[in-house]
């Protein structure tokens, strides 16, 4: 059987590989440059050397009709990497996708609860449920909204993790492969030692090396919830209080719909806004709370301060109040 042609999936697994060592995880990166690998072997294409521009620029107008604005871009910026990666290493003696077109990627914002949508969602949201597994996600979504901790992060979470002596929780096992300790305030310290007593109460295990959070309290029970039962529960929640929102595309921009991922965007708008309120210079803070939600880069943070409408409406309020006073915003 002769061999499978592969003129960009080849380089690119190995580029792949490459930067899995370095310690960037790339799930399903592959995918990426697949239509475009069975586009050029379509065309005649056996080696990665073989590719032009006028090559990559016909695949652009084919694949154009085929997608969306946004995934052209991914798929785009994927061979960008590669061939900059092949060029370094003397692989390629040329760059084919060095003067192609930019595809702009439509802005997407993040969905944002308000305060009130919020308690809706852990107040009444979570009585859809029967009373051990209403515990369980009111304890989970009200972390997530205290901490800002990404969902993974929060189901990752033993038993050992939690110092009730000095209120913190340890976050291992991130997405960047940082650990970090947060302090928690005094709501969701009692909403954890709650779920904890009924936990016990229940005649659960609570060894230091048990999860934080599963799906039965029974004694033999050693599993953690996980992601995917957690977001469907959330999306539950959201049709019982009318908050299941659609998608909507506005132009340039993309506004998403509500997810379990929300609340970590909520955490950081909702505390961005106090910051405001109180009069903070919030550049300041944004390291603070870099560090705290576990971002590897401060422009990660940075974000936050564009992409909401609420907190742009808020910081032109303070500027426009500066300014009449005749000081600094």
């Amino acid at each position: 059987m002769p061999r499978k042609c592969e003129p960009v999936a080849a380089a690119f697994r190995r580029f792949v590989r490459f930067k899995r060592r370095l310690g960037c995880k790339y799930p399903d990166a592959e995918r990426s440059v697949q239509a475009a690998d069975r586009y050029l072997a379509e065309q005649g294409i056996r080696t990665i050397e073989e590719i032009t521009e006028s090559h990559l620029q016909a695949w652009l107008v084919v694949r154009r009709q085929q997608i969306g604005q946004t995934t052209m871009a991914l798929e785009l910026d994927w061979l960008r990497r590669l061939f900059r990666f092949l060029l370094s290493r003397g692989m390629v003696t040329h760059d084919p996708t060095a003067r192609l077109p930019r595809v702009r990627r439509p802005q997407h914002v993040p969905f944002v609860f308000s305060v009130e949508q919020m308690r809706l969602l852990l107040n009444e949201g979570v009585t859809v449920f029967r009373p051990w597994t209403r515990l369980l996600y009111a304890t989970i979504f009200r972390l997530l909204y205290a901490t800002g901790m990404r969902i993974s992060e929060a189901l990752n979470l033993r038993l050992a993790d939690w110092d009730r002596h000095r209120e913190t929780l340890l976050v291992g096992n991130t997405k960047f492969h940082k650990s970090r300790l947060l302090p928690i305030g005094r709501r969701a310290v009692e909403n954890l030692e709650r779920y904890l007593a009924e936990m016990t109460r229940r005649g659960a295990r609570v060894r230091a090396i048990d999860f934080l959070f599963r799906p039965s309290p029974m004694r033999r029970s050693l599993a953690r919830c996980q992601a995917h039962t957690v977001r469907a529960a959330f999306h539950i929640m959201l049709r019982r209080v009318g908050l299941a929102l659609p998608r909507r595309d506005e132009g340039s921009r993309v506004y998403s719909q509500p997810r379990v991922h929300s609340i970590r965007h909520s955490f950081a708008v909702h505390r961005l806004l106090k910051w405001y309120r109180e009069g903070q210079d919030v550049n300041r803070k944004l390291i603070l709370l870099t560090t705290y939600m576990g971002h590897s880069d401060i422009k990660h943070t940075q974000v936050y301060l564009t992409v909401s409408d609420v907190v742009l409406v808020e910081a032109r309020r303070r500027v426009e109040a500066a300014l009449r006073l005749g000081g600094r915003p």
